[in-house]
């Protein structure tokens, strides 16, 4: 393609990605990028699939990753880079376009100096760090390593990979064209415009040709719309564009990695990829965005414990302002029946009988009505574990009903927990609608379900338990069954206004007064993602607490965090706070599960994994392989999928 005289190409092939499970597979590559990094490509989107990619280069879910696609499910174009244990990032706002073409850049200098850029121009920059040199084995065109992630929607051609910093000159000489191969600097080249065959080639002598899996070819204008009077020489500026029966099992690693896919009916075969790290649009400049953090721990769990909970080891490394210095605010929140109620009847009593959940419920919702910044837009992250995961997700529910209360209104916060309870009132009946639309802070928004709500980025879960949402904890007492009904769940479904909620379940509970409280997604919000995975142990092996079983509590701590990370939310994790706050997944580590003293009188039984989907764990698969002796009644039906022959 010349670059001179043009205005329109027409009848080009371009490869078609259809969202669904389309994508390029590249072959290993062990490229030296010592003196910078460049890709490039045309890129047209039809959507914008959850963390879909241009391109990720790398060996799984956060090991050694080189990234580029959207950011989440918006339009923002991200760099994200793994490096020595380490997650760099580089994002830009409102970049991409649905159904337009648009040329993508992104270059990282000698310096670390990273840089986007739109259609020749550069539209964000940040130090970062170059690429490891070393052998990247999973290297995808429209596919990410994270099997959670969606695929490319849309059209791409002229994707090409440099061993250096292109300059906005060299972008701008060569987007309009066609390229030889033999480039200085260019080590992968692939023009995706065969037009037959499954091959993309390689038109460099690296030969680094591809395997095309469902992509098709289809026939493009080409956005070449700047009339260039002569070619540009280097050094020029050129011209810019316009702007199932049976259920279906998924793996996830031990290391919250990678996700091996089977579909249990059809014996088809494993793919694997998975779940980890990365982070949300960085603001503009005049941006006061924040993140707000609630952790609410579990029952008699509180900061002060001999050892930390998955909750306050969650709530410490939280960083306090990101890397972008987005304000990161944590809200720490003790379990009912700890020390810090008054005496021995308010521990018992809020342990047993759930004393102080109306209590921590409204505490949380203060915290968020009198920090949450609407013209901001500021991230609501709500994280708990046993009896304070049920808290945060009555916690959104709450929102869902009232809205957060502006300021002026907090006084209505009693009368706003009072609807909330109210299950048989719908939060669309017109009681409250009105109660909404007279006290809770409004968003700018076009969906329903967002009208005088706030959305909630995460919802984390470890372990929520009771069908009361509050585990029977005297198993023999009826009447705590009735103190705690009022404390009933009204519904298992999420709250709509959740963009994304994660639970980490245990496999080898066996108490019958511990039985799991699922999470199921709500129609409402289709894009609304929900993860709910199996891990070994029991309810203590998943919220933490215990030091004996740290190398359980740590797998489900470290896959809540990657997602967290995805999301936007940074993390300290140096080592700056002591061994203790230091994540050492170990799934073979030994538990004992065994019902004794006054949970026997309750009975005990195996938690029947029922759902029509089923995530395991991959430190589940690890543990299955290591120990021949671990075989849970309830994994026997999927032995046979975890541990193909």
């Amino acid at each position: 393609m010349n670059s001179s005289q043009q205005s329109e190409v027409t009848g080009q092939s371009v490869l078609t990605f259809d969202g669904i499970d389309d994508y390029i597979q590249l072959p290993a590559a062990n490229t030296d990028y010592s003196q910078g990094f460049t890709v490039e490509a045309w890129v047209q989107h039809q959507s914008w699939r959850f963390w879909s990619r241009i391109i990720d280069f790398g060996n799984g879910a956060g090991k050694n990753n080189i990234v580029l696609g959207n950011v989440g499910t918006s339009n923002a174009l991200g760099l994200h880079l793994y490096c020595n244990n380490e997650h760099h990032i580089l994002e830009a706002a409102n970049v991409l376009e649905i159904g337009k073409w648009t040329h993508i850049g992104a270059t990282i200098d000698q310096s670390g100096m990273a840089k986007l850029y739109k259609n020749g121009q550069l539209i964000q920059s940040k130090q970062l760090s170059l690429p490891d040199n070393l052998n990247r084995t999973l290297n995808y065109i429209g596919k990410s390593n994270w099997t959670n992630d969606g695929y490319f929607e849309g059209q791409m051609t002229e994707v090409r990979v440099w061993n250096t910093a292109r300059l906005e000159s060299e972008l701008q000489r060569d987007m309009y064209q066609r390229l030889k191969g033999n480039e200085t600097g260019l080590v992968a080249y692939w023009p995706l415009n065969e037009g037959s065959e499954n091959i993309a080639k390689d038109q460099t002598s690296n030969d680094n040709k591809g395997t095309i899996n469902g992509a098709t070819w289809q026939q493009e204008q080409l956005p070449i719309q700047t009339q260039l009077s002569q070619p540009v020489e280097l050094g020029q500026v050129g011209g810019s564009i316009a702007t199932p029966a049976k259920p279906e099992l998924s793996v996830t690693s031990d290391k919250g990695d990678q996700i091996q896919s089977t579909d249990k009916e059809d014996r088809k075969d494993s793919q694997l990829s998975g779940a980890d790290n990365s982070e949300p649009t960085k603001p503009s400049h005049t941006s006061k965005k924040k993140r707000l953090v609630v952790c609410c721990d579990g029952t008699w769990n509180q900061l002060a414990s001999s050892y930390p909970t998955n909750v306050v080891k969650f709530a410490r490394l939280v960083k306090h302002s990101a890397d972008d210095q987005t304000p990161q605010i944590v809200h720490y929140i003790s379990g009912s029946g700890t020390a810090e109620d008054d005496n021995l009847i308010e521990r018992l009593g809020g342990g047993a009988f759930g004393w102080g959940i109306d209590r921590i419920i409204q505490d949380a919702y203060r915290f968020l009505c009198m920090n949450y910044n609407v013209e901001a837009e500021d991230e609501i992250y709500l994280v708990g574990f046993s009896r304070g995961a049920y808290i945060v997700r009555c916690l959104a529910g709450m929102i869902y009903k009232c809205g957060l209360l502006s300021r002026s209104k907090i006084r209505e916060l009693p009368k706003a927990y009072q609807l909330y309870r109210n299950f048989k009132i719908s939060p669309n009946a017109p009681e409250y609608q009105k109660f909404r639309q007279d006290n809770s802070k409004k968003i700018d928004t076009e969906q329903d379900y967002l009208q005088y709500r706030v959305p909630i980025k995460m919802l984390g879960c470890w372990d929520t338990v009771g069908a009361l949402g509050v585990p029977d904890v005297v198993p023999w007492l009826s009447l705590d069954k009735l103190w705690n009904r009022k404390y009933e769940f009204f519904d298992a479904r999420l709250s709509p206004i959740v963009e994304n909620a994660f639970h980490a379940v245990a496999i080898d509970e066996k108490r019958k007064s511990f039985p799991s409280t699922a999470m199921e997604k709500n129609e409402k919000n289709p894009e609304q993602v929900v993860q709910q995975v199996f891990f070994a142990g029991e309810h203590g092996c998943i919220g933490g607490g215990t030091e004996k079983y740290r190398g359980l509590s740590d797998c489900t701590l470290k896959w809540m965090i990657d997602e967290a990370k995805k999301l936007g939310l940074e993390f300290d994790l140096t080592e700056k706070y002591g061994e203790e706050f230091q994540i050492k997944p170990e799934p073979t580590t030994k538990f004992d599960n065994r019902v004794t003293g006054l949970y026997a009188l309750g009975g005990e039984a195996w938690r029947p994994i029922k759902s029509a989907k089923v995530a395991v764990h991959g430190s589940v698969v690890e543990r299955l392989k290591a120990d021949p002796n671990y075989r849970p009644q309830n994994l026997l039906p999927l032995l046979q999928d975890l541990l193909p022959s």
